[in-house]
């Protein structure tokens, strides 16, 4: 009996330590879009150079098919800009039947930049678009500019934008800053470093050479439309900040287009 016994206490003991613990899976690296050949990651000195790159999909494939037609939210758009934001270029590069989008660039000055590409494909279940960054380096000595101090009036290479808070006789409206006007810019960098405010803002970008014949059409519109919305003051709607807002589910055909396009 008692042999019985020890062979069974033996049996368990063994039983014991060759048991093992719960396994953990092993977890692989997310399958995402990112970027894949781009170069080049420095630049010897200032001018131009050619930015080239592919978007690689979850699968591994590049992406080739992107979204397009009218409006600003379609292909590519590169958007290069100094790390003291004193230099910002914004351009809609062409994408080659492979995938390869290829953009030459005009860095202005010595410094690092950022690199931002906001894509927006046509791929089933992909995100309507998202961000991918990379770095560039170009050589030479880096002055950083201090940003200016904030002013909601800002004028820059003959461009004048005005931030102004809501009318206090209509209703808080949580959102992002809205563009009213814009118009194409020149060729070459965007130099605007207006930093923008928490609270609730709208902005109206007007030039020296502006439509004084499409302003006064937005302003009779939007005066029309006031009279028909008894919660917006009449007095608020005399400014530019808030005649030249799109309406509810539309916008005017100027804050359509997309600058740097």
């Amino acid at each position: 009996m008692g042999r019985v016994l020890c062979l069974c206490l033996t049996l368990l003991v063994v039983a014991g330590c060759s048991s093992s613990g719960p396994s953990i899976p092993t977890i692989g690296a997310a399958r995402t879009f990112a970027l894949s050949g781009f170069t080049p990651h420095r630049i010897a000195h200032p001018g131009l150079a050619k930015l080239s790159f592919t978007i690689r999909q979850p699968s591994g494939a590049p992406l080739t098919s992107y979204r397009h037609g009218a409006g600003p939210h379609t292909g590519v758009h590169l958007i290069v800009v100094r790390h003291d934001l004193g230099a910002i270029i914004h351009r809609h590069p062409p994408i080659g039947t492979n995938g390869r989008i290829s953009q030459a660039i005009d860095f202005p000055t010595p410094g690092p930049y950022r690199v931002l590409v906001d894509a927006y494909p046509a791929v089933q279940g992909a995100p309507r678009n998202f961000q991918l960054h990379e770095y560039v380096h170009v050589g030479g000595a880096y002055h950083p500019q201090a940003l200016p101090p904030y002013s909601p009036k800002v004028t820059v290479d003959g461009y004048h934008v005005t931030l102004a808070r809501s009318s206090p006789h209509t209703s808080p409206r949580r959102s992002a800053i809205r563009p009213a006007s814009r118009s194409p810019s020149r060729p070459g960098t965007e130099r605007s470093r207006t930093r923008s405010s928490s609270v609730t803002a709208r902005s109206t970008t007007s030039t020296p050479t502006s439509a004084g014949r499409r302003l006064r059409a937005v302003q009779a519109s939007s005066a029309a439309r006031a009279s028909r919305e008894p919660r917006r003051s009449r007095a608020s709607c005399r400014s530019a900040s808030c005649c030249l807002l799109p309406g509810p589910g539309g916008s005017s055909s100027s804050s359509r287009r997309e600058a740097g396009s």
